[in-house]
């Protein structure tokens, strides 16, 4: 008869594969922007540094629904949902993958804080590196004062209410630039416009 044993991937290992999924940043937005668009948001607005001297991170902030702490802790786990649970209509997430993968994908540091519906704010991180001298699947919960030094909190602050998606620590675009990140950044900053608008064009239609 057979005998069931449990073999938990390396976290290191399994996460820095999925971090080569093929995203384009262009593609990471949008996978991330999905999100909020299944949360309901009025607006979705990204964020860039606008200056060389400013924090390097990218922020993607939403005024949707919004998540408590322990749907945030959830929505951080890798294959949060299976495919076949039921969804809504206008979810567009399949594999709880989405948000994580896309992100991971552009970046070596997420960090995601929302608001719940009675404005109490929860903010986990997957830290990639950390990841790496941990060698287990730990996903860190922040503390207001560490959430309110994050970049951009600021402008989630005022919303009291929504999401944001915190990008940083740009190791692939640093590889691909020669370390020009923040000029990478304005580049692809002009150019994303024209990317989303093509992807989304039939929701700023409504």
């Amino acid at each position: 008869m057979s005998t069931d044993k449990v073999n938990i991937p390396k976290a290191s290992t399994l996460m820095g594969s999925l971090r080569s999924m093929g995203y384009t940043f262009e593609s990471a937005v949008a996978d991330v922007i999905d999100n909020s668009i299944s949360a309901h948001a009025s607006f979705v607005k990204i964020l860039f540094p606008t200056n060389p001297l400013d924090t390097l991170a990218v922020g993607i902030i939403d005024d949707g629904e919004g998540m408590t702490g322990e749907e945030l802790f959830e929505a951080m786990r890798y294959g949060s949902m299976a495919s076949e649970d039921e969804r809504d209509k206008d979810d567009l997430g399949r594999f709880g993958m989405g948000m994580k993968a896309a992100s991971l994908s552009q970046c070596r540091n997420l960090t995601v804080v929302s608001y719940d519906m009675n404005s109490n704010l929860s903010a986990y991180i997957w830290d990639y590196v950390y990841i790496q001298k941990k060698q287990d699947w730990i996903v860190q919960e922040l503390s207001k004062q560490e959430i309110e030094k994050l970049p951009y909190f600021g402008t989630l602050k005022e919303l009291k209410k929504g999401t944001l998606v915190l990008w940083q620590d740009f190791d692939v675009l640093s590889k691909s630039s020669d370390g020009q990140v923040y000029e990478t950044l304005v580049d692809l900053r002009k150019s994303l416009d024209v990317t989303l608008a093509l992807i989304f064009h039939r929701f700023l239609a409504q």
